[in-house]
């Protein structure tokens, strides 16, 4: 296939990008893909992608300041073979990433959140080793490097428990970033460890299914101020998710009521705004036109439920979102 136009670089908006990923539309060719997790400053993205300009580099990452200082990073060097996103890793993977797309994964010290109480916040457990072998070639490669000892074990550890991945090697060359070069000269070991994927296990329930929808149309409230003014927190418990609508607020023009939302589903965070926007004697209920967010059972109840306390009169299917 000869090459195309890319849909942007090097930042991309994985929520307006096709579904999984068509790659040789993300990057206007075809190419192995390899992907680094938590990227920073895009020290290693800027060393691997000038070392090896016949691969296709992704990065994932939750800082938006690191997404930008990666990006001048990329542009100053030239490089065109990486596309970087903002987002969380493994739900990333589970809705975005084709099945066994991926050659390699790079997570270079990663957080190793050392407090017992912090264990469920680490990355590279086992479940998202299962989701990386779902996303990763046969015989795949994930290399991981870290400074905590402790966090080595739990990984090596977790990727036994997976099935999905075996440890091949504790010694290949860590590339140098920002990192890598504090915790040598603070004198503190490297640990760099190298799994291979061995299995594909199922990871169909391992995040909530994506649902089509459709926007919530009703009559309108006498007042949307009044319904601003007297809002009260909601909180909806389900058997594996919890519904949170937090604060809300009202346009400028007084046309528009806007509400801070949680949703958390098997661990699957989502925080978003669910507009109820007044259009001539109706109102829509629908999330806001600029939330990047997965439509979920969690979402669906969640704009349900700012439907009734905007006022809910009737409630009819339009559009799907």
């Amino acid at each position: 296939m000869g090459d195309k136009e890319p849909i942007d670089w090097p930042i991309f908006d994985p929520f307006k990008a096709k579904r999984p990923f068509v790659l040789s539309a993300l990057f206007g060719r075809d190419a192995p893909l390899e992907l680094e997790i938590g990227f920073g400053r895009g020290d290693f993205l800027v060393q691997r992608a000038g070392e090896r300009p016949d691969l296709n580099i992704l990065g994932f990452e939750v800082s938006s300041l690191s997404v930008l200082k990666a990006s001048k990073r990329l542009a100053r060097a030239g490089i065109r073979n990486v596309r970087i996103a903002k987002i969380d890793a493994a739900s990333a993977l589970f809705y975005f990433l084709p099945a066994r797309s991926i050659s390699r994964t790079w997570v270079l010290f990663p957080e190793p959140w050392p407090k017992a109480r912090h264990e469920h916040r680490r990355l590279l457990s086992s479940g998202f080793f299962k989701l990386l072998s779902a996303r990763t070639v046969d015989g795949g490669e994930a290399l991981v490097a870290t400074d905590w000892p402790d966090y080595r074990d739990w990984v090596i550890s977790e990727a036994v428990v997976s099935g999905a991945f075996e440890l091949e090697s504790e010694t290949w060359p860590v590339p140098m970033t920002k990192y890598h070069e504090k915790w040598r000269a603070k004198g503190r070991a490297i640990y760099p460890l190298l799994f291979r994927k061995r299995s594909e296990p199922d990871v169909s329930g391992l995040f909530p299914a994506e649902i089509e929808m459709s926007q919530i149309k009703m009559r309108a409230p006498k007042d949307l101020a009044s319904v601003v003014r007297d809002f009260s927190p909601v909180m909806e418990k389900h058997e594996c998710s919890v519904v949170r609508v937090m604060k809300a607020y009202l346009s400028q023009d007084g046309q528009e009521a806007l509400f801070l939302c949680l949703v958390s589903e098997r661990g699957f965070l989502q925080r978003f705004l669910t507009s109820a926007r007044l259009v001539g004697d109706t109102v829509l209920v629908k999330p806001h036109d600029h939330t990047h967010l997965v439509i979920t059972p969690g979402v669906k109840r969640c704009l349900e439920q700012v439907a009734r306390i905007t006022g809910v009169i009737e409630i009819a299917p339009h559009d799907i979102l």
